[in-house]
């Protein structure tokens, strides 16, 4: 259902940069800067205008849906990634849609690991046609103790909190312990999505 009968081409850009840390080099900032023109508007027949449309092309550019209409040229997808030292990356996606002459998405998040502790946090804006989906201004993080297949004790903490909502939407906590062979496992979820609020217990 995700494929049309499209012509297009694609335009990327990659600036990367290196670092020598010790005996090694590193890559410590990559900037990819990413478009697409179709040749064809109506993709194949397949477009249906004034709502939204999932389809592989833009799928395989960014993770937010853009085609409600005929167009030729697709959001500028920027992506950069930055990781200054070992175990601390910073992350930013912005799509500028030419149409609308504005970034009507943007993806922030920074994560740190100091030995066996992490912590990943984040934020999300995205002002996109109301006609692809409502405006959303969500924060998200995650922090723990361990990883999911490392003997011993594990622990993991994650959730996503909309600030236009004034909502926890999703949190989840889990605790593991991994033995030579198997592993014991518990894990509780809060889910609060307007039609759906419910907690969920899992071992």
């Amino acid at each position: 259902d995700l494929l049309t009968d499209t012509r297009e081409s694609q335009f990327t850009l990659t600036n990367r940069i290196y670092a020598k840390r010790g005996d090694s080099v590193s890559e410590i900032l990559t900037w990819n800067l990413s478009a697409k023109y179709y040749f064809d508007p109506t993709f194949g027949g397949a477009l249906t205008p004034g709502q939204r449309n999932v389809m592989l092309t833009e799928l395989n550019l960014t993770g937010f849906d853009f085609i409600d209409g005929i167009r030729h040229f697709s959001p500028v997808v920027s992506s950069l990634r930055i990781a200054p030292i070992n175990g601390c990356s910073f992350t930013w996606q912005g799509d500028y849609d030419p149409s609308t002459r504005r970034i009507v998405n943007s993806s922030v998040s920074a994560n740190v690991r100091i030995h066996r502790y992490f912590v990943n946090a984040g934020s999300d804006q995205i002002r996109p046609d109301p006609v692809l989906a409502p405006p959303a201004n969500q924060f998200r993080a995650t922090f723990g103790y361990g990883d999911a297949n490392r003997k011993g004790w594990n622990a993991a903490f994650s959730m996503v909190y909309d600030y236009r909502l004034s909502l926890l939407e999703y949190g989840i906590a889990q605790i593991t312990y991994n033995t030579s062979c198997c592993g014991f496992s518990v894990q509780l979820r809060r889910l609060n999505f307007g039609t759906v609020v419910e907690n969920q217990y899992l071992a």
